[in-house]
């Protein structure tokens, strides 16, 4: 499931980085929400609404019909009208939900896919070409320790469009004020190409996503001299000193220039240059700066613009 999940992933990622060269001022058209109908509330859906009036976005709600046939050898007799019973149950959820998303005037469909969820929403995102994905970040009968379940684990890796992981307390936050503060994470110290559009649409996807909040909205990067630490042992301590000023110049200058080149990075608050590895500065980030939200991305085997 995974492999072809990965493969998936892989064929999609053209069309994501021809999105890339659309206009700067990201406008979110298709959006797909995962909902679990056993649930009473629904927190990803009210966020995903918010998004959805702030775009003129159309609404597709999606739950997962579990495998009952795999467990047919602990039942008795057939199986097949509780499964029926189930999509039924979970058809009826949906439907009422869809109504109260139009009477709000979205645009609201729905459907049922077949388990395993992860699989089946990746599929579904590529079958629809959906602009941005929407989940709980983790289910209440989940054993992953830490903020991300199993399925939204998956989903980061794997999953061809944006995704958007919404821990379950800020459903009970109203309609505004679930989120403080956006942060875009980005690499501007790269080199590669593909780094710096990749750069410029995690920067769109953050200000598409503070714009119904009316949050604050900043950008951070990061950088650092390549094999540090063992040239700050080996050089002459006025060397390194000038070695680090040059490097520093050279990554606000790229910094700079992602900023300015951003119609949706004119609307940060602020811009922040960090000196330090990305991988080790941007998770002390969230305590230093009293992050609520980051939206940032990877390229390679895994990952795609995930929030």
């Amino acid at each position: 499931g995974l492999r072809l999940a990965q493969r998936l992933h892989y064929d999609s990622r053209n069309e994501l980085y021809e999105s890339i060269s659309r206009s700067p001022m990201l406008r979110f058209k298709k959006i797909l929400v995962h909902i679990d109908s056993r649930q009473a509330e629904h927190p990803a859906l009210a966020i995903a609404t918010e998004i959805a009036k702030a775009n003129q976005a159309e609404l597709m709600l999606a739950d997962i019909i579990p495998d009952v046939a795999a467990q047919a050898r602990l039942f008795p007799g057939e199986t097949k009208h509780i499964a029926d019973q189930i999509s039924e149950a979970k058809s009826h959820k949906l439907k009422s939900l869809c109504e109260a998303a139009e009477a709000s005037g979205i645009s609201a469909s729905y459907t049922l896919l077949p388990a395993p969820t992860s699989l089946s929403l990746i599929r579904e995102a590529v079958r629809g070409d959906y602009d941005l994905l929407v989940k709980d970040s983790k289910g209440d009968a989940s054993s992953m320790w830490g903020l991300f379940g199993t399925t939204a684990t998956r989903l980061l890796r794997h999953s061809p469009c944006p995704t958007l992981l919404v821990k379950p307390e800020l459903g009970d936050q109203g309609s505004r004020g679930r989120f403080a503060r956006v942060v875009a994470a980005v690499d501007a110290d790269s080199h590669d190409e593909l780094y710096m559009d990749l750069n410029e649409r995690i920067i769109a996807h953050a200000e598409a996503v503070c714009r119904p909040e009316g949050c604050a909205f900043e950008i951070v990067s990061a950088w650092s001299v390549q094999s540090e630490n063992l040239l700050k042992s080996h050089m002459k301590e006025e060397e390194f000193e000038l070695l680090c000023e040059k490097t520093k110049a050279m990554a606000k200058t790229r910094f700079d220039e992602l900023v300015d080149k951003s119609e949706a990075g004119a609307k940060a608050e602020h811009c922040r240059l960090l000196h330090g590895e990305v991988a080790s500065k941007f998770p002390c980030s969230p305590t230093r700066i009293a992050l609520t939200y980051s939206c940032s991305a990877r390229l390679g085997g895994l990952g795609s613009p995930a929030c």
